[in-house]
């Protein structure tokens, strides 16, 4: 495997994946986006979201860096399943299942869900990546991230879903505590902690709501943003509508990149970009 080639993962919170298409903006000339903050997430058994994605690498400095990423931009496309109901240490979870393809691999991952009358909550998950199924190489770059350093972009933009990012793809994870994916009602500028770690915590704010296109269909989201307290470089977005989550968007300006040493070699930009190319969904299709 050639360095620096992941399967980028889109998890709902960690893991809930969208499609994608190349373009990073929301079209603006549609109509206003309509506020429907009664909506709730889909969590019908049998619905499913196709998508696309693409990570790009930019504005790398020095030059004599350029060769670790030759490999971008990275393409691939998968599909997210609400497969069946399991029972988990005594509480009944929802199963979905999201298959990953890219440069002739393709990665399964499972994602545990509880939906209450007040959130959606992750309450366990197995991850399947390239940065959990391959080893590690010395001679690769590294990413710093705030007080963490990583083995590759796959597994930095991992950990800004999900804990435990470094795990095998066959080792099934209990959230404890169990993050808060989506809470009701949907209020804009309404706050919750997501995820509290040591040294830093991560939040999820609903912002706005916005138009997003799928296909030829104009569907009105949330704009959720995702936020780390401790890191300034990072924006991270994702948005959901009644139909589901449509879209995640990620950009890290200034990614210090080092050595297995730790001796930074550079900077670069990270982008990140998935988004639904088609979904069917129980209760709204025909």
């Amino acid at each position: 495997m050639r360095p620096l080639k992941f399967a980028s993962l889109m998890l709902f919170i960690a893991a809930l994946y969208c499609g994608c298409r190349s373009e990073d903006s929301i079209n603006n000339s549609v109509p206003a986006a309509v506020d429907t903050s009664q909506f709730r997430f889909p969590f019908d058994i049998g619905n499913y979201w196709n998508y696309e994605s693409i990570s790009t690498v930019s504005d790398i400095r020095p030059d004599s860096i350029a060769h670790y990423f030759s490999d971008y931009p990275i393409q691939g496309s998968g599909i997210m399943k609400i497969v069946k109901d399991t029972l988990m240490n005594g509480v009944t979870t929802r199963q979905f299942i999201d298959t990953y393809s890219q440069d002739s691999s393709t990665y399964t991952s499972r994602i545990y869900y509880i939906d209450s009358d007040t959130a959606l909550i992750q309450f366990a998950y197995s991850m399947q990546t390239s940065a959990s199924i391959f080893p590690r190489s010395g001679k690769r770059p590294f990413i710093k991230h705030g007080d963490r350093t990583f083995s590759s972009i796959n597994e930095l933009i991992a950990s800004c879903r999900i804990s435990g990012a470094s795990q095998r793809g066959d080792t099934l994870i209990y959230e404890n505590p169990a993050p808060v994916a989506f809470r009701y009602p949907i209020v804009t500028n309404y706050q919750w902690i997501y995820r509290n770690f040591a040294q830093s915590v991560l939040t999820k704010k609903y912002l706005n709501f916005e138009n997003v296109s799928v296909g030829n269909i104009t569907l009105s989201s949330i704009k959720t943003e995702f936020k780390w307290s401790s890191i300034d470089n990072m924006e991270s977005y994702q948005y959901f509508t009644k139909h589901g989550k449509i879209r995640n968007f990620l950009f890290m300006n200034d990614a210090t990149v080092t050595n297995e040493f730790g001796h930074i070699l550079g900077t670069i930009d990270i982008k990140e970009i998935t988004n639904v190319t088609s979904y069917y969904v129980v209760e709204i299709m025909p």
